[in-house]
């Protein structure tokens, strides 16, 4: 009688999914629950006002992360509604590239206003320890608003324009209220390949 083990070859594929990403604060001057001085702040003015008068936040990444979304206190008092809001690089404390761009309205101005959300679209990476300017610039002519101050006593590099955006000076004062929310790089998912084997005795 002639016996022969058969090994037969099983291969089995495990898709393991990709890790869930998680928010995080890049950089956030807002106090528990979103909380700001609604009462004070830096005035945003139309180039009608001659001067008018952009600001924009300098601050350092905490993390890497990719941009989600940036939260800011900023209200309307008067004039068309228009503002632009941009992210970029730090370039020796003036604005350098400019990684993405928002046209956004903003609320009426009160007390107890909330603040302003704005998503990203192309998801900028932020990398840790790393320089960025948030700008605030009038788009309309006559527009009078406020980006409210924190009320953390966070102190920081606040940038100005007079020129619509065209020059900047930079002076360490309180900083406006806002938040910058990245998110973590997800784990791309992977394919694992199990070789396993079974013996199949055959008469």
């Amino acid at each position: 009688m002639i016996r022969k083990i058969v090994v037969v070859g099983c291969l089995t594929f495990l898709l393991c999914g990709a890790a869930a990403a998680l928010d995080v604060d890049a950089y956030n001057t807002f106090g528990p629950g979103d909380s700001f001085f609604a009462n004070t702040g830096i005035s945003l003015l139309g180039i009608g006002y001659n001067p008018g008068q952009a600001i924009g936040m300098q601050f350092v990444a905490s993390s890497s992360s990719f941009l989600k979304e940036i939260d800011f206190a900023a209200a309307i008092f008067d004039g068309s509604n228009a503002l632009t809001l941009e992210l970029a690089l730090d370039s020796n404390n003036s604005p350098g590239t400019v990684l993405e761009t928002w046209n956004v309205t903003l609320p009426s101005w009160s007390t107890s206003y909330s603040p302003t959300v704005v998503l990203s679209a192309i998801h900028p990476q932020l990398t840790g320890g790393v320089t960025y300017d948030l700008l605030a610039l009038p788009a309309s002519d006559d527009l009078v608003a406020v980006w409210s101050s924190n009320d953390q006593g966070i102190t920081g590099g606040v940038l100005y324009s007079y020129n619509g955006g065209a020059s900047w000076s930079i002076y360490t004062s309180t900083m406006t209220a806002f938040r910058v929310t990245g998110t973590t790089t997800p784990e791309p998912a992977t394919m694992l390949l199990v070789g396993s084997r079974a013996a199949t005795l055959l008469r």
